[in-house]
C-alpha cells in the first residue's frame, strides 16, 4: 500500500509522487504531497523560471506543479525533508508527459541534497532517478534510469520506444530491496532491475526527493 503525492506539469510535462517505507506489517507514508493546499511549503525550488502551481493544466486534483524551465535551465523542486535510505523504501511518481517537437525533459528521483543551484547538472546529486526525453529531435524519445550507489558506478538504460509513456498518466515506482538492489516499474511492470549490492545502506547518504523539468 502506498499513498500518492505530487503532480508536476507544464505545457509538456506533469508529475505526481508518493514516498513510502514498507515494513512487514504496514506501509508508513514518510512524505505525502498532493499540492491541494495551494502551496509548495514542503519543497525548495530552483531554476528559471521558478516552478509554479497551476489550476488549469492536467492534474489529478485541483492543482499541478509546473517545474519546466526554459531552454537553458532545468527548474524544479527538492524536498526540504531528508530521509535515511534503507531497504523497504518505495518512491512512486504518477506522471503525465506530453510529447514535444523540441527540447523537453522530465526527471524525478532521489538526490543527496535538499538544495539545488540554478542551472544544475542534476546528475551531480543523483542517487537514483528516471530521466525522460520527450522530444522528437535527433534519435527521438528516450528513457534513462540512473543509479549511483556505494557498490556500483552509474548504470544507464535507454529505451528508444519511450513513446509508450506520453500523453497519458503512468505510474513509475522505485523499490529498494534488502540485498542492496533497486528496481523500477512502469504501471507495475518492471522495466529495470539492478544487480545486488548497488546500495550499501550502512554507508549511504541521506536523501531528498527531486522533481525537475525543462521545455520550450
Amino acid at each position: 500500500m502506498i499513498n500518492k503525492l505530487p503532480h508536476i506539469i507544464r505545457s509538456s510535462l506533469c508529475v505526481c509522487c508518493f514516498f513510502t517505507y514498507l515494513n512487514t506489517h504496514a506501509a508508513i507514508n514518510l512524505l505525502t504531497e498532493d499540492w491541494e493546499s495551494g502551496n509548495a511549503n514542503q519543497w525548495n525550488s530552483w531554476g528559471s523560471p521558478l516552478p509554479t502551481l497551476n489550476s488549469s493544466l492536467p492534474a489529478i486534483g485541483s492543482y499541478s506543479l509546473d517545474p519546466n524551465g526554459d531552454g537553458s535551465y532545468h527548474s524544479g523542486v527538492v524536498s526540504k525533508q531528508m530521509f535515511e535510505l534503507s531497504s523497504g523504501i518505495r518512491f512512486s511518481v504518477d506522471a503525465f508527459i506530453e510529447s514535444a517537437s523540441a527540447w523537453s525533459e522530465l526527471e524525478f528521483g532521489l538526490v543527496n541534497t535538499d538544495t539545488i543551484p540554478n542551472n544544475p547538472n542534476t546528475s551531480n546529486y543523483t542517487m537514483a532517478s528516471v530521466v525522460i526525453d520527450a522530444d522528437t529531435q535527433n534519435t527521438g524519445y528516450k528513457l534513462y534510469s540512473n543509479f549511483i550507489g556505494e557498490g556500483a558506478s552509474q548504470t544507464i538504460i535507454k529505451n528508444e520506444l519511450a513513446t509508450n509513456y506520453f500523453n497519458d498518466w503512468h505510474s513509475f515506482t522505485f523499490d529498494f530491496d534488502i540485498d542492496g538492489s533497486i528496481s523500477i516499474a512502469v504501471d507495475d511492470q518492471t522495466i529495470f532491475a539492478s544487480n545486488s549490492g548497488v546500495f550499501d545502506y550502512n554507508n549511504e547518504s541521506n536523501f531528498a526527493i527531486m522533481l525537475a523539468g525543462r521545455s520550450y
